[in-house]
């Protein structure tokens, strides 16, 4: 991250600086000064631009989702016509063997 927060700022002590500290991954303490609105703004684009990647994901899942339904219908719909081809088959061999031929 950058600091937001200009050095040409017009106000001698500006209302809007914020500063943010933290230890980083060697320990060492970082300062980001931060103008709130320019942070605000910038934070805002980025949770838009998350918004726009994850609504693209979901339509994603959602299409392959209608996808693999449709082939589950249609494998649904071929072992149905097996299962009925093979009652009938039962069906038959029943009134086969009840003749005693």
């Amino acid at each position: 991250m950058k600091n937001t927060c200009c050095d040409k700022c017009r106000h001698i002590e500006c209302p809007n600086k914020i500063e943010s500290y933290w230890k980083d991954d060697n320990g060492d303490l970082k300062v980001l000064t931060d103008c709130a609105p320019k942070r605000s703004m910038l934070m805002l684009q980025e949770f838009s631009n998350q918004m726009v990647t994850q609504q693209a994901s979901i339509e994603q899942l959602r299409n392959q989702s209608i996808e693999l339904n449709i082939k589950l219908d249609a494998a649904n719909a071929r072992f149905s016509d097996a299962a009925d081809q093979l009652h009938h088959v039962i069906d038959i061999a029943h009134m086969i063997t009840s003749k005693g031929c």
